[in-house]
């Protein structure tokens, strides 16, 4: 038994999509993302304040090496194998000023 196509009316057929759409980011606001991260984290490295920076080195399985500091006022970097030396250090210059 052949049924006419013409015998159900288009309308009583509906397409529903029932997957949620996904958020999409387009490539431009990704890339503006990352140049905003880049960007503070190149502020905050040429930061011109007189404190000194800190921070740790480590081993490709991420076990700590050694403890790295920078002094603005004397442009020097040091490096301590303790975070006590480290301390220490940071005495040492606050008393010397």
């Amino acid at each position: 038994m052949n049924i006419p196509r013409d015998h159900y009316p288009e309308s009583r057929f509906t397409v529903v999509n029932v997957q949620p759409k996904q958020p999409t980011v387009s490539r431009s606001q990704a890339a503006l993302t990352y140049l905003k991260q880049w960007w503070k984290g190149f502020i905050h490295w040429f930061d011109v304040s007189a404190e000194p920076r800190v921070w740790q080195k480590y081993d490709r399985q991420g076990n700590p090496l050694y403890w790295c500091v920078y002094d603005p006022e004397l442009g020097r970097s040091m490096s301590f194998g303790s975070e006590m030396e480290v301390r220490l250090w940071l005495e040492h210059r606050f008393y010397r000023r």
